[in-house]
């Protein structure tokens, strides 16, 4: 039998945690751990030498779009890489819309990262997923907590992968030594490094990731006590977390709202990545919050004459660009509606503009200009939203 490959696939990734996935016309591949910094090289061995797609749907871990300059420098890099592929521009969205994607009912998404857990409320039925609120908190990466003086990236790397490939031994010993000291010197992980195998008991691992824990009961506590009326199912996103003490966490968050946890659903990047392919396919609309307007002063030549212009960049799930020549008068970007603006006045000259927009009806704005050197980050302050 043929096999005809569709030559505009739906293309998902799922990126920005400790493992990375794609999903190609709704068809997931396995999880792989994510380098420190996602380069080219190696989303063109994720993607497969993919030439093309129809749409391209790219979930980010929920805190890059919960308001900062962070993700939103994130996301750009991301969207340069992927269009030195030739594909088409990447939507942006959260891993929560992305894993509860095709499904019915409210959930909460809890998603640990490496610097920040978050935890989204998502609406999904009747072909469509939305966010209604989030909760986000920082933390300390909890790998370079228990690397103990081993290179980091090496460190990371190989943990990841014994997150990944060992979860029966993590799944047995771990819950025993947070309620057993006994169990607290029994060896989980063996991450294999260039000088040997790296061992780290239970206790370790429990001490390295009890700050990430924390963060994760408190932003699920909050969230939920936020909306008492409601009984959303909780789901637990790969992230980068240590999947049995993530879940604990999330479950001890759950009782302290006062609700019965009513058990918790664990989902992969890989899920995360097929959620984001039926995004792009069309087959589930993620509906996108109101944002700013954002308009600039510039300047053009029309008719031969050279006349000064607002030019206005709108939000959308992608970043919007415009490439244009700024006239700043020693002025910050104009909002609408009216919001504080942080950063320098703008530059003058030919710069591309992009608004990226976050989930509080504000977001960032990167000005770029010919020369090169450091971008100004212009956050948008969040004028509504919790967290």
């Amino acid at each position: 039998m043929t096999v005809v490959r569709n030559p505009d696939p739906a293309v998902g990734l799922a990126v920005g945690t400790a493992w990375t996935a794609a999903a190609v016309d709704g068809v997931p591949g396995a999880p792989v751990p994510s380098p420190e910094v996602i380069d080219g090289r190696f989303l063109a061995e994720l993607l497969g030498g993919l030439g093309a797609a129809g749409a391209l749907v790219c979930a980010v871990p929920d805190h890059w779009l919960h308001g900062g300059a962070r993700g939103a420098l994130e996301r750009e890099r991301l969207d340069g890489l992927l269009g030195g592929f030739g594909l088409p521009p990447p939507v942006f969205l959260g891993h929560g819309e992305a894993a509860v994607a095709g499904c019915e009912g409210v959930f909460a998404v809890c998603d640990a990262g490496t610097d920040a857990v978050c935890v989204t409320l998502c609406l999904a039925g009747g072909g469509e997923v939305a966010v209604a609120d989030s909760e986000r908190a920082g933390v300390e990466c909890y790998e370079r907590r228990l690397a103990d003086g081993h290179p980091s990236e090496e460190f990371a790397h190989a943990l990841r992968i014994e997150v990944l490939e060992r979860p029966e031994r993590a799944g047995l010993v771990l819950p025993r030594a947070r309620e057993l000291d006994r169990y607290r010197a029994t060896p989980v992980y063996e991450p294999l490094l260039a000088g040997g195998r790296a061992r780290l008991t239970a206790g370790q691992v429990l001490d390295g990731f009890e700050p990430v824990a924390a963060a994760l009961r408190d932003a699920v506590a909050a969230l939920l006590s936020r909306h008492p009326g409601l009984e959303p199912e909780v789901v637990v996103a790969g992230g980068a977390g240590v999947p049995p003490l993530s879940r604990a966490a999330v479950v001890e968050g759950v009782s302290a709202a006062g609700r019965l946890p009513r058990g918790v659903r664990e989902v992969g990047a890989d899920a995360v990545a097929r959620g984001a392919a039926l995004i792009a396919a069309g087959t589930v609309r993620a509906r996108e919050p109101g944002n700013s307007s954002v308009r600039l002063a510039g300047r053009r030549v029309a008719g031969g004459l050279l006349r000064s212009w607002e030019i206005s960049v709108a939000a959308g799930g992608r970043g919007v660009r415009a490439v244009v020549e700024v006239l700043s008068e020693g002025r910050a970007l104009e909002v609408e509606p009216p919001a504080t603006v942080t950063g320098p006045p703008v530059p003058e000259g030919r710069v591309a503009v992009t608004y990226w927009p976050d989930r509080l009806g504000g977001g960032v704005v990167v000005v770029r200009g010919d020369g090169g050197g450091p971008a100004p980050a212009y956050v948008l302050e969040e004028r509504h939203g919790d967290g």
